[in-house]
């Protein structure tokens, strides 16, 4: 008996969360079509996307093969703009920042082939709700014999940390010392580098990297 009404326990959440899929669908400007077999809601939330000019908040939805991302139109009806939409799979992964100087313990990195870019809560609570929910999901995904595609650079803003990212670089910037972007990775290296052994250390990187 307890088994069956397990299963009917399990099979009614599976047919709210399908409708949830369908009642965001109705949300979205534009219209994009949401709901399939296997897709079921996960979470939703906001959090802040960390951009060139200034730090963007968006309302993030998540799926359990999707992520979409876009701007809060209306609180009353909770009508959203769709800015990006990004296929959970093998390929896609977070990782967490323990600790950034500007944005302390709140923010974490989104890689996918689409794009990639970093993240943060309103508080820490917020990114471990987050990391655990994806954490599930891309363990699940790496089950899945699919070709695995790069990741997408992720770009860092200049004031995201104050050394040299570089592997075996632990340069702090100074005024003398200054930050220079990498193009192909984004992010902040130290201008006292070789840039050959650099571009050396990148190919060799890129070359490990999965490419289909």
């Amino acid at each position: 008996m307890t088994q069956l009404n397990n299963r009917i326990n399990e099979k009614m959440k599976e047919h709210d969360s399908r409708m949830k899929v369908r009642d965001i669908e109705m949300r979205l400007q534009p219209r994009i079509e949401l709901v399939a077999p296997a897709r079921k809601f996960i979470k939703e939330g906001k959090l802040t996307k960390i951009c060139r000019k200034s730090d963007q908040p968006y309302q993030f939805v998540l799926f359990s093969d999707l992520l979409l991302y876009g701007d809060l139109l209306n609180n009353e009806d909770k009508s959203l703009k769709v800015h990006r939409q990004i296929t959970i799979d093998n390929s896609f992964r977070v990782r967490d920042i323990p600790q950034n100087a500007k944005y302390g313990t709140k923010c974490f990195e989104i890689h996918s082939p689409e794009k990639s870019f970093i993240v943060f809560g309103d508080h820490p609570g917020i990114k471990h709700e987050w990391l655990q929910v994806f954490s599930e999901l891309t363990e699940k995904q790496s089950t899945l014999k699919t070709p695995k595609r790069r990741p997408a650079p992720l770009w860092l803003p200049d004031d995201f940390t104050k050394q040299c990212m570089m592997p075996n670089c632990n340069n702090i910037f100074t005024f003398m010392r200054r930050r220079h972007h990498c193009r192909y990775w984004y992010e902040p290296l130290s201008t006292k580098r070789n840039f050959k052994n650099i571009w050396k250390e990148r190919e060799r990187e890129r070359n490990t990297l999965p490419t289909s």
